[in-house]
């Protein structure tokens, strides 16, 4: 497997989901892929770090490791936490809808607990979807004329 292209640590607090979103579609973009790939990458990320802080510290601190590696024509990203998951999540949160909204961006998604307790999340992006050919998945489907 290829080294890691970013291994980073982000503060887990609400004002730090801007900057992996950030740093993570950028990536992408670098790496040619083409914009639904790219837009995929920045809602998938922001959607992982904000379950990491609003689940798993509840806005309370903690840390958000994301690993990016380029494998060919595919981006792997890894998001994880240490946080105590013995808690279930809050009532009214958006972790469900965020595995969701995960699962429809990226070409494959993997959550498995960690060692430490946390959780990591696996997504893996084929860089060249959707560059030319059909709508994104998450695009409503118009009927055809019969």
């Amino acid at each position: 497997m290829s080294p890691p292209f970013l291994s980073n640590t982000y503060p887990a607090v609400e004002g730090a989901i801007a900057s992996i979103r950030h740093d993570l579609a950028t990536i992408a973009a670098f790496l040619g892929a083409s914009e639904a790939v790219v837009a995929d990458v920045r809602l998938a990320s922001s959607e992982a770090a904000t379950n990491v802080v609003e689940n798993v510290y509840e806005n309370r601190g903690g840390r958000i490791r994301v690993q990016v590696t380029p494998l060919e024509d595919v981006l792997a990203i890894v998001v994880s936490d240490d946080g105590n998951r013995a808690l279930q999540p809050r009532r009214g949160t958006r972790s469900r809808l965020g595995l969701i909204v995960m699962r429809e961006c990226a070409d494959s998604v993997s959550v498995e607990r960690t060692t430490s307790g946390g959780i990591e999340i696996r997504m893996r992006f084929n860089l060249r979807r959707n560059r030319e050919g059909p709508p994104p998945r998450t695009a409503a489907r118009q009927p055809t004329a019969a």
